[in-house]
């Protein structure tokens, strides 16, 4: 499979992620309500304290009235795609291009790019050795499984999200506290979180096309994505 082609089912993976995440925020508050409320009433469900959901949330279930704040806050304050991959190509420029870091990135056999808490909105880089064999990863797996001890062979700073991630933060907190039972915590994160794979791929695409990474000596070239500590997948080939 020539890299092209690899490339567009990685972006089909990556766009499919997404609109999971996106598909969930998007089901009407009254109809996840019902649900909750259709498992108390077979018993596959219950409150610790004891509370009565019939009581708690029957008219939350059947007012369709009810917002969802995540998607209201989408619709209201959308993210411009072309500024957002700007952004990234210029984050990604100003840390693998670094006098410090390109040698580094030229000797390397692949790259992983892993981003922490949301509010933090850092991200570091993994370089790996070159002469390894690395996994097309198009459903999130736990790579170092596959790589032998000692695959490592540098660390550089990693882009700073903080252009591509709104801040929701009191939003989400108000959510939480309207909202309990829906345990609605980390979607609108996920939410950006994934979105920002796919401008990532896209910056990567649009770098790679003008050749900005043509003095990378190793190809296939994988970069990989995940928040730390987590599964990764396979954002790009150069």
């Amino acid at each position: 499979m020539n890299q092209a082609s690899l490339n567009e089912i990685l972006y089909e993976q990556l766009e499919k992620q997404f609109l999971v995440i996106r598909d969930e925020i998007y089901i009407p508050l009254f109809k996840r309500y019902a649900d909750e409320l259709e498992m108390y009433r077979k018993g596959e469900s219950a409150m610790m304290d004891g509370t009565n959901l019939e009581e708690e949330i029957g008219d939350k279930a059947t007012d369709i009235t009810i917002i969802n704040p995540y998607s209201n806050f989408i619709d209201t304050y959308p993210v411009r795609e072309n500024d957002c991959i700007i952004y990234l190509k210029n984050e990604l420029r100003s840390c693998l291009f670094d006098p410090d870091v390109l040698p580094q990135l030229i000797k390397s056999g692949a790259m992983e790019i892993g981003y922490d808490w949301y509010f933090h909105y850092d991200s570091g880089i993994n370089l790996f050795k070159q002469d390894l064999d690395f996994p097309i990863i198009a459903e999130p797996r736990y790579l170092y499984r596959e790589l032998p001890p000692g695959h490592y062979t540098g660390f550089a700073k990693g882009p700073d999200f903080s252009g591509v991630w709104p801040d929701c933060a009191a939003l989400i907190d108000e959510a939480v506290q309207e909202h309990p039972l829906l345990e609605l915590g980390y979607e609108l994160m996920n939410y950006y979180q994934y979105q920002s794979r796919l401008f990532l791929h896209k910056a990567f695409k649009e770098m790679d096309d003008a050749g900005e990474f043509s003095m990378i000596e190793k190809r296939p070239f994988p970069i990989y994505i995940a928040e730390h500590d987590c599964e990764e997948m396979t954002l790009y080939v150069l």
